[in-house]
């Protein structure tokens, strides 16, 4: 995941201030699921993830 903040807040993002969450109920047929972020600082505006999905594996 990357976030972009303004200059002033560039350094007070803590790993505790975010959520992220995959629902395993919403697998693609390619068996892939949305990464969504169900938390984060009021100062982030903006943020992406890469990969946008991830790959489920039957494995355990």
């Amino acid at each position: 995941m990357s976030y972009f903040v303004n200059k002033n807040s560039r350094n007070q993002a803590k790993e505790e201030d975010f959520k992220v969450v995959v629902d395993y109920h919403n697998v693609n047929r390619d068996k892939t699921i949305k990464v969504k972020l169900i938390k984060k600082p009021s100062f982030v505006y903006s943020y992406y993830f890469t990969p946008a999905f991830i790959k489920v594996s039957d494995e355990e």
